[in-house]
């Protein structure tokens, strides 16, 4: 819904910051403050057979990855799944988990961080050369 307040946006493909980690890319989408914190968007291509995330589990933030492409493996807890195009993979807060590209073509996926906050994580990787 839309109103005097909110502004229309758009996003091109290729619009918002992009990096590559190797094997796991980083293309902000919606940062937190455009939604008031409720959540971000980031999309992820990840590398063939390319590990994206170890093991770790969030404090606050719920993940919702939607497969675009390719295949997405991941750990929930002690369940593991493999998600084709079109599925939605929920890693909720407390929950130790991991996701990795199954296949040996690219895998991409659009994630959803709620609340946002967590997106920034990338933005401030020694790895990217931030501070």
């Amino acid at each position: 819904m839309n109103d005097d307040t909110t502004p229309l946006t758009i996003l091109k493909a290729t619009d918002g910051d992009a990096f590559d980690f190797g094997g796991l890319g980083v293309h902000w989408k919606i940062d937190g403050p455009q939604t008031a914190g409720r959540f971000s968007v980031v999309h992820h291509p990840i590398a063939p057979r390319a590990l994206a995330a170890p093991l770790h589990y969030h404090h606050n933030e719920d993940e919702y990855s939607y497969v675009l492409t390719g295949t997405l493996g991941a750990l929930l807890g002690e369940q593991t799944v493999v998600a084709g195009p079109g599925t939605w993979v929920f890693k909720p807060r407390h929950q130790w988990h991991t996701f990795w590209n199954a296949g040996d073509t690219p895998c991409e996926i659009i994630e959803v961080i709620a609340p946002s906050g967590f997106e920034q994580y990338f933005r401030r990787s020694p790895q990217r050369g931030a501070t």
